[in-house]
């Protein structure tokens, strides 16, 4: 079974939201910046296919917490299976969707066979599930727990030590009186661990423990070898005086990755049945390598129809496939959408695999090349600084990454594929490559925003444009500390001067003076050698030249340079934000 839609409304901070899930989709991580709703998704999918009989819900959990609009939450799940389709209400109740997520009352040739779980609360938060027919008015036929739980969805529950213990509630509880069908199982052996008789744990109960151990070292948790049932003294009450030890330690006082994997694995083996599993913050808890394992684990290994994890972590991002990231965005007014890139997977990969971390952004400030990435990179950090020392908030606070839009028009189409799936996006493009015009237009007219040097300009050229022989010389020397020594900038310059001019110095002035150079001349050279050389085409040397930019800004002023990067700390910071002008002696 697999969830292929999911409709809510006036739940939390989600006014409505229709999410169409792609068929045949078995893995889905939702990403987005914080307050996104993206932990609201998942809990209103897991309450609206729970096995609960009540919930606990406030007024809280209405949209602005006005309990005059309903909160209603609908899940769709096709491939459904035998005992859902023979079932008395569900079988009774069934509905059609087709590839494009469109819902039918009855399936059609072509639609997919699914049913439409509805969870409605009203202002007396009395939760009412039914079962939704497109078409059909309510009252829909109701569903109580017994059908909801061939639906077969569960979510972690991130109550970690609790599930560590044997008590009523917890998952070893559930496996030890419901899988193993051993009722009296759990009082005899929490006797016996007040006894303290280490003998007593029966078979059944260490056959159990044994599982668990296979499964947590399975989820990449440890190498566990002596996983047993154990008396636990941290609690005073009767209820779960019996945990899970390995040797004399008991799980509880490991570390908390390891604890949140031995939960994880505990209640996988619990709900065993299960074919829809959810897990908010997958990172939580752990570190890289044992993230990426989970990751992989989840996507591979086969134990459940379809997984859905929420995470904030780029280095959960990189480990996946495009097609599995669903990017969630929020407007103020509570829309919710939920875009993926299932469409066009290559194109978002690329992005994907340089810049990882702009996907868990707001709004995607695109350095068309390494040097317009390095450029961006040191004018955010020196922004920063300038805002943090007048008490303003950094860039991070908006929700901004900055990215390598991977040169010529890779840069364009990037920012597009991103723009598309609600990301602000910007791009600081050159200008001088005529054969891009046609995908900047396109990205242009679907909302980018982009950031372009004069005419004929590269940024090197921009850099260049307005600069004195003195100024020149300075950025020769910045040349000097990505090539070597002098002699290599020298030779680099060589072999970009068609006049012959033998230059022996770095010295704008007297290569004017004596080697019978413009100024105009001298700023050519230099641009034409700091591009083919590579002189600022990596993030320290772009953010050399930023810091000398901003240095210089006074005696730039009024320069296409310093138009373009004043624009591009408005489209970060906001316009009010605009830096002043600086004081002659800054």
């Amino acid at each position: 079974m697999r969830i292929r839609r999911v409709d809510i409304e006036n739940f939390r901070g989600i006014k409505e939201l229709t999410w169409i899930i792609a068929k045949d989709q078995n893995f889905v991580c939702l990403i987005g910046p914080g307050d996104s709703t993206k932990t609201t998704i998942l809990d209103a999918m897991y309450l609206a296919l729970s096995e609960r009989y009540s919930l606990s819900l406030s007024d809280a959990d209405f949209h602005n917490a006005n309990v005059d609009q309903p909160i209603s939450i609908r899940v769709t799940i096709d491939e459904l299976s035998r005992d859902i389709l023979k079932h008395g209400v569900l079988g009774m109740e069934l509905s059609g969707i087709k590839d494009s997520g469109e819902l039918t009352h009855d399936p059609a040739d072509g639609d997919s066979t699914c049913v439409v779980i509805q969870l409605k609360i009203e202002a007396d938060l009395e939760p009412i599930w039914t079962v939704y027919r497109e078409g059909d008015s309510e009252p829909f036929t109701q569903v109580g727990v017994g059908a909801r739980k061939q639906l077969g969805a569960f979510k972690v529950d991130e109550r970690i030590d609790g599930h560590l213990r044997w008590t009523r509630t917890s998952a070893l509880g559930r496996m030890t009186e419901t899988v193993h069908g051993a009722a009296g199982t759990l009082a005899a052996a929490t006797r016996a661990s007040r006894d303290a008789v280490a003998g007593s744990i029966s078979a059944d109960l260490q056959a159990l423990t044994d599982k668990v151990q296979a499964r947590l070292n399975t989820l990449g948790g440890g190498n566990f070898l002596a996983l047993k049932p154990g008396l636990d003294t941290s609690l005073s009450s009767s209820a779960g005086v019996l945990a899970l030890y390995e040797e004399r330690v008991p799980l509880t006082s490991y570390g908390l990755g390891t604890r949140r994997l031995a939960g994880i694995a505990t209640q996988q083996l619990a709900f065993a049945h299960k074919t829809i599993l959810m897990i908010d913050e997958v990172e939580y808890g752990l570190e890289p390598h044992r993230l990426v394992y989970l990751l992989h684990h989840l996507r591979q290994s086969g134990e459940v129809a379809q997984v859905f994890v929420t995470t904030h972590s780029p280095v959960a991002v990189e480990q996946l496939s495009a097609s599995d990231l669903c990017v969630v965005r929020s407007d103020l007014n509570g829309t919710v959408s939920a875009h993926d890139f299932t469409e066009r997977p290559n194109r978002a990969q690329a992005v994907l695999r340089s810049n990882p971390s702009a996907f868990l952004s707001r709004k995607v400030i695109f350095g068309e090349g390494k040097t317009e990435f390095g450029l961006l990179l040191g004018l955010v950090d020196l922004w920063n600084r300038e805002r943090l020392t007048a008490s303003e908030a950094p860039a991070a606070s908006f929700g901004v990454a900055v990215a390598d839009g991977g040169g010529g028009s890779n840069a364009p189409r990037r920012a597009r594929l991103m723009n598309e799936a609600g990301y602000d996006a910007v791009v600081l493009m050159d200008n001088d490559d005529r054969s891009v015009d046609s995908e900047v237009a396109k990205a242009g007219q679907e909302g980018v925003t982009f950031r372009r040097w004069d005419t004929g300009h590269d940024t090197e050229r921009e850099l260049v444009a307005t600069l004195t022989a003195t100024q020149l010389t300075a950025i020769l020397a910045i040349g000097v500390e990505n090539r070597v020594n002098e002699q290599t900038v020298l030779q680099d310059l060589a072999n970009r001067d068609e006049s012959g001019a033998e230059l022996s110095a770095l010295d704008v002035d007297d290569w004017i003076a004596n080697a019978d150079f413009s100024l105009v001349s001298a700023r050519a050279l230099i641009a034409s050698a700091a591009k083919e050389y590579s002189w600022f085409k990596n993030p320290y040397q772009g953010r050399r030249l930023a810091e000398w930019i901003i240095e210089n800004r006074d005696a730039l002023a009024g320069s296409t340079l310093i138009v373009r990067i004043d624009e591009l700390h408005d489209d970060i910071y906001g316009a009010e934000s605009a830096p002043t002008p600086p004081d002659p002696d800054w």
